[in-house]
């Protein structure tokens, strides 16, 4: 059998990609040496290999005797063959991107550049004024572009350093703002990235060096850039441990009114960050944030912000249920669920994904038994377990069990055990903080005590991130109304 790079590729071609590949290796442009024929005739042999299933009963001595009968075998000619083709296909994917319609832009400067080397002057200037004309005409701002404006430049000064020395800057000041704008904007971007793995994940202390460092951000950068001013101001609430709240808004609205000059991609990913500092103030007890989040989200869903090939990852299918239920919307996350269930990325585990949804909207209508009978606790998506575990530690709060002392305990023992290795020390304080006051209710005495209900409530707002706070507060109120156990 062969297990080869050249295989592996060919099978992850799509078919309009196959037969490409075929034109590519019959034109005599590209393929034109002495195995020219030889090469053709492999790639129709591993191409009807795969198409039957047979490839892994493909040898070389199967091979050799194909392309060359009644000849005696020579297996360095089939090793040359295969590390041929290889080259071929990587020649063949790098001219095909390079053709692509959304490269157009490079190739039109390459072309440029190639005029220029041939002292074709006038052509050279024609086809770089026509370049630098529609770019500006762009309407759309994007970190690409601003990539493309600053290789505009560098060409442009290429130009003037040989044929106009004497005069000015030689375009030089221009590669630099161009540059300035590219480096600002995706530094920053990917750092803006950084900040939410930040919160999600532990990071090595490279990276947490990076997002320590004080950045002094050249005010010109801001100037009529509309995409950097955003990506500066996601920056500036992500850092804060908790974001501004005016902030946010202000950036809401500077989202909305430069609309018209971002992608539908760069829309979702900012709306993505506008649900992430949203997700932040509310675990900072801003619980007026519940309802923005959730039309933030119903709005994001209507846009497709959420999907992917028409399918939504299942940490936003979580996200979006349990705002939701944050604002008494049974109904609508019921049926969101219902609308979604088979539409979740990761296939493998999608009846879990869903089964614990459903379990949070059980929980919501006080259907506790049901709820702890649908909670799978297998999942291997970190946030899908801890949260299985949380509610299941709800719902044996609510029922009065005597498993609740011991299911805590273990709920502990797993976050001392996964500490620093899969979740963030955000993410760590939040869960342990749930349950610490989670131990201290279910200690609180069978009578009412005001007292203790204002003290309980007063713990929990006074820390900055508690799991399940609005709960929380309002199984402490509870403390102070009615007995919470049955004597």
């Amino acid at each position: 059998m062969l297990n080869l790079f050249v295989l592996d590729v060919l099978n992850a071609f799509q078919p309009e990609e196959k037969e490409g590949f075929r034109v590519y290796l019959s034109s005599l442009f590209f393929n034109k040496g002495a195995n020219r024929e030889p090469l053709i005739a492999l790639l129709e042999l591993i191409l009807a290999a795969q198409e039957s299933e047979n490839i892994d009963d493909l040898e070389k001595e199967t091979i050799f005797q194909i392309l060359y009968p009644n000849k005696e075998l020579v297996e360095s000619k089939v090793d040359k063959l295969i590390s041929e083709l290889k080259r071929h296909v990587q020649n063949f994917l790098t001219v095909r991107k390079h053709l692509s319609p959304e490269n157009d832009n490079q190739r039109a400067l390459d072309f440029a550049s190639e005029l220029r080397q041939k002292g074709l002057d006038a052509r050279y200037r024609q086809t770089l004024a026509k370049i630098k004309k529609e770019s500006e005409q762009d309407p759309l701002e994007a970190i690409e572009s601003y990539f493309f404006k600053f290789l505009i430049a560098v060409e442009e000064h290429e130009w003037h350093s040989v044929f106009n020395k004497s005069k000015g800057d030689i375009h030089i000041t221009e590669v630099i703002l161009t540059l300035d704008n590219y480096y600002w904007s995706l530094r920053v971007e990917m750092l803006n990235r950084l900040l939410i793995q930040q919160k999600l994940a532990a990071l090595p202390s490279n990276a947490l060096a990076l997002l320590e460092e004080s950045l002094v951000f050249p005010s010109k950068a801001l100037e009529g850039n509309a995409l950097i001013g955003v990506i500066w101001g996601l920056h500036q609430s992500m850092k804060a441990t908790v974001p501004d709240e005016q902030h946010f808004f202000h950036l809401q609205e500077r989202i909305k009114t430069n609309e018209a000059k971002f992608s539908n991609k760069k829309l979702a990913e900012f709306n993505a960050y506008l649900r992430n500092l949203c997700s932040m103030l509310l675990d900072a007890g801003k619980s007026e944030f519940k309802p923005i989040l959730h039309d933030l989200q119903r709005n994001n869903l209507e846009r497709g912000y959420f999907y992917f090939d028409g399918k939504i990852a299942p940490n936003a299918f979580l996200s979006i249920t349990q705002t939701a239920l944050n604002v008494g919307a049974v109904d609508w996350a019921n049926a969101f669920i219902e609308k979604h269930k088979n539409r979740i990325v990761y296939e493998n585990e999608t009846d879990d994904f869903y089964r614990l949804n459903k379990g949070l909207c059980l929980f919501e209508e006080k259907q506790y038994e049901a709820a702890l009978e649908m909670i799978p606790f297998t999942s291997t998506n970190s946030s899908y377990h801890l949260i299985a575990r949380r509610l299941e530690l709800k719902i044996y709060y609510e029922l009065d069990s005597d498993l609740l002392p011991y299911k805590i305990d273990a709920f502990k023992m797993l976050l001392s055990r996964i500490n620093n290795k899969v979740i963030s020390k955000h993410r760590q304080e939040l869960f342990v903080n749930f349950s610490n006051f989670l131990r201290q209710l279910s200690l609180s005495p069978n009578s009412r005590d005001k007292s203790r209900a204002e003290k309980m409530a007063k713990r929990i707002n006074a820390k900055e991130l508690v799991a399940e706070r609005a709960w929380l507060l309002e199984k402490a109120r509870e403390l102070g109304e009615r007995k919470i156990k049955s004597s």
